[in-house]
């Protein structure tokens, strides 16, 4: 499952950077950016470290911006957990790179740019990852333990998760 949420996050980098690196640029901030107004939004930005002030905010984002990166190229199935990505985004994040993808290709498509072979290939490709992405996450969660399911789902943040284990 992981190698595979990797490879797609690889061939949606490799796809933007052949169209120009800015495209990628573009794609990798906005990516991060999304996260991190997510976090903010829902009042989870500052880190469980006991920081305050500005070095808190400084260090909070740092630690935020390494996590998802961590989660996006190494799909580490722990940080699910609300102190970090949290259940509901870990699994958008999951599937975010697939849809982005899908997009490109059917822009490509709609553009003409790509030749017949390639074109067939890229779609090929993105059918064979989707595909496998979707079998593998459905067979995980047939898998595995049922009392846990619900964490890809959970919007639970943080400080929510202290508060309901210590008041």
């Amino acid at each position: 499952l992981s190698a595979t949420q990797i490879l797609i996050k690889a061939t949606l980098i490799i796809v933007l950077a052949a169209i120009g690196s800015r495209f990628l640029l573009y794609y990798l901030l906005a990516d991060t950016a999304f996260y991190l107004m997510y976090k903010v939004a829902r009042q989870d930005f500052t880190y469980w470290l006991p920081l305050e002030g500005v070095v808190g905010l400084v260090v909070s984002g740092l630690i935020r911006v390494v996590i998802k990166l961590v989660v996006d190229f190494a799909a580490i199935m722990h940080f699910r957990h609300p102190y970090e990505l949290g259940g509901l985004y870990f699994l958008l994040n999951m599937f975010l790179p697939l849809l982005g993808l899908t997009i490109l290709l059917a822009l490509d498509m709609a553009k003409g740019d790509l030749s017949e072979s390639a074109l067939k290939l890229f779609t090929t490709l993105v059918m064979i990852l989707g595909g496998s992405l979707i079998i593998l996450f459905g067979t995980f969660l047939l898998l595995m333990n049922k009392e846990y399911r619900h964490t890809f789902l959970s919007t639970e943040t943080g400080g929510q998760l202290l508060r309901r284990n210590f008041l």
